[in-house]
């Protein structure tokens, strides 16, 4: 998962509301932007052991209301498939010279 929230405390408790886990709002590493700060090693081991207890298909519905902005990570073959991609219109069918086409993102 990528999260982009660049004011990551500011997404703190409505993220592990969403995952599941509201205490950690209120947990002391985190309940401060300078404790969340010095302790984002700990809250990464905390949401990587979260994340692995379901699939990407179940965190896509559970996340889908949350505030703060979210994503798979994808390679490059997966992004023309991304149901955001798609619904964003960022796939665009090229024509070339033979007739052929092909898409872009």
């Amino acid at each position: 998962m990528m999260f982009t929230m660049l004011q990551g405390h500011v997404y703190w408790a409505d993220t592990v509301e969403h995952l599941g886990h509201p205490e950690l709002a209120t947990d002391p590493r985190f309940a401060t932007p300078e404790a969340f700060m010095e302790n984002s090693d700990a809250a990464r081991q905390v949401l990587s052991e979260i994340f692995e207890t379901k699939t990407l298909e179940q965190w896509r519905d559970q996340l889908a209301p949350m505030k703060g902005q979210w994503g798979p990570f994808q390679t490059t073959g997966q992004i023309p498939g991304d149901a955001q991609v798609v619904a964003n219109d960022h796939i665009r069918e090229i024509e070339i010279g033979d007739g052929s086409t092909f898409r872009v993102v």
